[in-house]
C-alpha cells in the first residue's frame, strides 16, 4: 500500500509494503532536520528525549517523530515541523535538558562536536529562567577506557540500549526515578567488561561519556583525518586516525554498513598510545649482537652486509617468516628476494597455524559472502570459533539475527561446536571435540536434522578448528553439502591476520614449510615461538617482546602505515574487498627504514651479483587440479576444539605496550598488570 502525506506541505509518499518508517525517518529521506537526542538508527526506539515533537492533523498532541509509524491511518495526513507551537515545545524541552546540566563546555572533551551545544545555539532560549541550586551526580568508574561525568548526561539511554542490543552486555542501566534518576552499573566497582564498550563514546550527544585516553589533549577541529583500517581484524574494518603534528590523538569508525556499520573495537580504538611506548624504546640504527644481552650500533651499510652473507651462505637453511601487517608491495618485494634467493621456506605467520590449506582457488579462502544479508538465514551453525574474541563485529552481526516464530519453540536455531562462550539463547551446545565436527559431517548428529529443514542454513568455520584438524576448507564444504542443503558460499571462514588472504593471492605461502632451518629471518613478525634449532635471528621490524635476548641482529623498520611506496595502500578482506589505507607519519627517527626500502636494496644488491643455485633444485611447473585428489585423512578425534585466542588483549605488539588495554578485560581480571616487564623493556629490543 503507497501511502501519500505532505511535511511542511511537501508531497511525499512510502511503500508501506517494501519499507517501514516513522514519521522522523520519513522527514530526513526528504531532507527535513527534526532534532534528535536518544534517537538513533541503529538502535530500537526509546522516546526518552521529546526533542523531535511534530504536529499531525487531527492528534490532540505534538507526537513524538521517532516512534510514530507511517501505516494506513497516515494516508491525506499533514505534517508540520516548523510552526510555532512545535518550536516553543523545542525550547521548553532545551531549557528542561540544560536545568542541571553543568557549564563545562570549556574543559569538556566533547566540545566542538557536541548535539547539546549545538541544538541549543539552533532550538534552545537564549536566557535561563533556573535559578534554584542544580543536582550534581558522582562521577562512575568505567574502567581506565571511558570516563564518565555523569553530571552531564541527559538520561537519552542510548549507551544502555548499545551494550544491551549490540555489545550483549547488561552491566549498564537506568537506576532511580525522576529527580534521583541516574545511568550506571547496578553494583559498585562493576566495570564495563565488552571488546565494543568504546563505541558508547560516540554515540553519546554530550560530554557525560568521554575517552579517558584522549581526555584533554585536543579540539576536534584541530586533528586532520587520515584513512586507515583495523589491521588486528581480518574484516579490515575502515577508520580514522586524528593526527595533529605528527602524533596520533584518537582513532575513530568510518561508517560502512556492509563492513561494520559504525562500530570499531576497543583493541583499535585506544591501541595507538603503544606508538609512544614504541618510540621511546626503540632503537635509531641496526644493532648487532656480541654478547648476551649487550648489542653494538652498526650502520645500515655493515648491518645489510651481513644479512646478505647469511642469506646467501650455502650452508645454512633460512626460515623466512612475515608478519600479519605486511602490505601487497611489500608482500611482492620479500617473495621476490626469496625466489631469487634460491629459498622456497617463506609463509607469514598466520599461516604458521593452519595444518593444511588450499589456495588453488579463491573461494578456499575468501568469502563470497560478506554477511550483509545475514537477517535472510534462517538456522546459524558456529564450529571452532569464539566470535567475541576472534570477530566481535561479525558478533555483533550474528547477534542481531532474529529468526522469527517457529512452530515448535524448543528447536533451536544456533549450534556451537567448540569452546562455550555466552551468545543467545537460542544456541544449543553440540560438543567441543573433534569427533562432534565429524560426526556432523556424517550426518550422526540430531541436530543434523535441523539442517535439513532449514532453507538457508549458515555455517561459519573459526582458525581453532582449522589449527587441529588437516582437512580444506574444501573438504569442509563439500561434507556439509553432503549432509545437508549448506550452499558452499553459506559456509563462511574466519581467517586470522590482516594480509592472510592477499598473502594466498600472491603465493606467500607454502604447505611443505617446515622450522627445520637454522636461520631465522623475522620480517616484523613477533606471534611464535622460535624452534630449538634456529642458531640465528636477524628480526627487522618496530620492536619484539616475544624473541626475548635471541635476536642476533635487529633492523629497524617503520610502522605499518608509514610504510608505502606511494601515499596510498591496498589491503583484501577475508571477504576478497579492498580497503585502502593512507600513508601516516609518526616515527621521529630520520634513520629508520621502511621495509619496501630495506627489501629493494637487497634486490638491487642481487641484480649486481652472481648467484649460482643449488644443481639440485629444478623450478618446477605446479599443476593444480579443482578436484582434490583422494588421499587418506588421520584425525584425532578426541581433540578438544580450544579457542585460538584465549585473551583478546594479547594478540599483538601493538596491544601489549598499551597500558590502558593491558588491563582491561581478562587481564584485569588476571591481574596481569606487566608494566615492570614490558614498559622498563627487559624483554624488548
Amino acid at each position: 500500500m503507497i501511502i501519500r502525506f505532505k511535511i511542511n506541505e511537501i508531497e511525499c509518499e512510502v511503500n508501506e509494503e517494501k519499507e517501514e518508517m516513522t514519521i522522523l525517518q520519513a522527514c530526513t529521506a526528504n531532507g527535513i532536520e527534526i532534532p534528535r537526542f536518544c534517537y538513533h538508527e541503529k538502535l530500537t526506539i526509546a522516546g526518552n528525549c521529546r526533542m523531535c515533537l511534530v504536529y499531525v492533523t487531527n492528534e490532540e498532541k505534538l507526537l513524538a517523530a521517532c516512534g510514530i509509524p507511517l501505516d494506513e491511518n497516515f494516508d491525506d495526513e499533514s505534517i508540520e515541523t516548523e510552526i510555532d507551537e512545535i518550536l516553543k515545545a523545542r525550547e521548553g524541552v532545551m531549557e528542561f535538558l540544560l536545568i542541571n546540566h553543568p557549564l563545562d563546555c570549556p574543559i569538556c572533551d566533547q566540545g566542538g562536536e557536541c548535539d547539546l551545544q549545538e541544538q541549543t545555539l539552533a532550538y534552545g532560549l537564549d536566557t535561563g529562567r533556573f535559578y534554584i541550586k542544580k543536582r550534581a551526580v558522582e562521577i562512575k568508574a568505567f574502567g581506565r577506557l571511558i570516563k564518565g561525568i555523569m553530571t552531564r548526561c541527559i538520561h537519552c539511554t542510548r549507551c544502555v540500549r548499545f551494550l544491551t542490543e549490540i555489545a550483549g552486555v547488561n552491566e549498564l542501566g537506568v537506576l532511580g526515578r525522576g529527580y534521583n534518576m541516574e545511568i550506571g552499573t547496578y553494583k559498585k566497582d562493576v566495570l564495563i567488561e565488552s571488546e565494543l564498550s568504546g563505541n558508547i563514546i560516540d554515540l553519546c550527544p554530550v560530554g557525560a561519556l568521554t575517552s579517558a585516553v584522549y581526555a584533554y589533549k585536543g579540539r576536534p577541529w584541530e586533528l586532520k583525518n587520515v584513512k586507515g583500517i583495523d589491521i588486528f581484524d581480518s574484516v579490515l574494518t575502515p577508520i580514522n586516525y586524528q593526527v595533529k603534528g605528527g602524533e596520533i590523538f584518537r582513532i575513530l569508525p568510518r561508517i560502512n554498513d556492509r563492513l561494520n556499520e559504525e562500530w570499531i573495537t576497543d583493541k583499535v580504538r585506544f591501541h595507538y598510545e603503544s606508538y609512544k611506548v614504541i618510540e621511546k624504546l626503540r632503537k635509531e640504527t641496526p644493532s648487532y649482537k656480541i654478547q648476551e644481552n649487550k648489542y653494538m650500533e652498526l650502520s645500515w651499510k655493515t648491518a645489510l652486509k651481513i644479512v646478505f652473507k647469511v642469506l646467501l651462505n650455502k650452508q645454512n637453511k633460512v626460515d623466512v617468516i612475515i608478519g600479519s601487517k605486511i602490505n601487497t608491495t611489500n608482500l611482492r618485494i620479500y617473495k621476490e628476494l626469496m625466489n631469487r634467493l634460491g629459498s622456497k621456506n617463506y609463509i607469514t605467520e598466520n599461516g604458521l597455524l593452519y595444518k593444511k590449506f588450499n589456495y588453488d582457488f579463491r573461494e578456499n579462502y575468501l568469502n563470497s559472502n560478506d554477511l550483509y544479508t545475514v537477517d535472510k538465514n534462517d538456522l546459524v551453525l558456529l564450529c571452532g570459533v569464539n566470535l567475541r574474541l576472534e570477530s566481535p563485529l561479525l558478533n555483533i552481526k550474528l547477534r542481531n539475527i532474529n529468526f522469527g516464530d517457529d512452530e515448535i519453540e524448543t528447536v533451536k536455531k544456533i549450534g556451537i561446536i567448540g569452546n562455550k562462550f555466552e551468545w543467545k539463547d537460542e544456541s544449543e551446545y553440540l560438543g567441543s571435540t573433534v569427533n562432534s565436527m565429524l560426526k556432523l559431517f556424517e550426518g550422526r548428529l540430531q541436530y543434523c536434522q535441523q539442517i535439513k529443514k532449514s532453507k538457508l542454513p549458515l555455517v561459519i568455520i573459526g582458525t581453532s578448528l582449522l589449527t587441529r584438524v588437516s582437512l580444506t576448507i574444501q573438504e569442509i564444504r563439500a561434507a556439509l553439502t553432503k549432509v545437508s542443503n549448506v550452499k558452499p558460499e553459506n559456509v563462511v571462514v574466519i581467517t586470522q591476520g590482516a594480509n592472510f588472504g592477499m598473502a594466498l593471492e600472491e603465493g606467500v605461502f607454502k604447505e611443505n614449510f617446515s622450522k627445520g632451518g637454522n636461520v631465522l629471518y623475522s620480517i616484523d613478525s613477533n606471534e611464535f615461538k622460535i624452534s630449538e634449532n634456529i642458531n640465528y635471528v636477524i628480526y627487522q621490524g618496530i620492536i619484539n617482546d616475544t624473541f626475548e635476548n635471541k635476536i642476533d641482529l635487529y633492523l629497524p623498520s617503520k610502522h605499518y602505515f608509514e610504510d608505502f611506496d606511494g601515499e596510498r595502500e591496498v589491503y583484501i578482506n577475508m571477504f576478497g574487498q579492498r580497503s585502502e589505507m593512507e600513508k601516516l607519519k609518526i616515527s621521529k627517527g630520520n634513520k629508520i627504514k621502511e621495509n619496501s626500502m630495506i627489501g629493494y636494496i637487497q634486490l638491487m644488491y642481487l641484480n649486481n651479483k652472481e648467484i649460482k643455485r643449488k644443481e639440485k633444485e629444478q623450478k618446477e611447473m605446479e599443476i593444480r587440479y579443482r578436484e582434490a585428489p583422494e588421499r587418506k585423512i588421520k584425525i584425532n578425534k578426541n581433540i578438544t576444539i580450544n579457542n585460538i585466542i584465549e585473551n583478546y588483549y594479547m594478540t599483538d605488539i601493538n596491544i601489549r605496550l598499551s597500558k590502558n588495554l593491558m588491563i582491561t578485560g581478562q587481564n584485569r581480571k588476571e591481574k596481569k598488570i606487566i608494566e615492570a616487564g614490558i614498559w622498563k623493556n627487559k624483554k624488548c629490543i
